[in-house]
């Protein structure tokens, strides 16, 4: 009888460790070589050109098959009495594409107001202008209350990792 627990907890604790070891391996990022850009199995993740520390990022978030893009930043996105809704102008290789609006709300880990997030209405031409990109996305964010600030997104392996998620779909 002992030799048979004994064997029971070992077959036991082996596939509590293989479901644990695809658990985080599902959750995992990938990130693309020589460029700023990973992805996992929720979306595509383009850190900042400027920031060291890798805190501020696009997020192109994989919901209901469609697209959800999100900056997050290590900074402020608007001051607690402004409204919560700012626009965002976004350009493409320094050529204009245009304004969108979103919603700024608080990072769940931070507890500032620092994630942005676009207007669903808009989120499709976006994510086109992504894919003819050649070098960089930049959004900069009208603050509410607080002054502008601009991020650039190195484009550089975006195709490839948008590939590996299908493309939200």
């Amino acid at each position: 009888m002992g030799k048979l627990l004994c064997e029971m907890m070992k077959k036991a604790l082996f596939y509590t460790a293989a479901l644990l070891l695809c658990t985080s391996s599902a959750l995992a990022d990938t990130r693309i070589p020589g460029s700023k850009v990973s992805y996992n199995s929720k979306g595509v993740y383009v850190d900042e050109r400027y920031d060291t520390i890798g805190k501020t990022y696009l997020a192109i978030l994989c919901k209901n098959g469609a697209p959800e893009i999100s900056i997050f930043s290590k900074n402020a996105l608007a001051s607690e009495q402004a409204s919560p809704h700012i626009d965002v102008q976004w350009t493409r290789d320094s050529e204009y594409l245009g304004t969108s609006d979103g919603t700024v709300r608080r990072d769940r880990q931070s507890g500032q107001l620092s994630v942005w997030t676009m207007d669903r209405s808009y989120t499709a031409a976006l994510f086109l202008e992504m894919h003819s990109a050649k070098s960089s996305l930049s959004a900069t964010v009208f603050r509410g209350g607080l002054s502008p600030v601009t991020f650039t997104f190195p484009t550089k392996g975006i195709h490839t990792a948008l590939q590996a998620v299908d493309y939200c779909r």
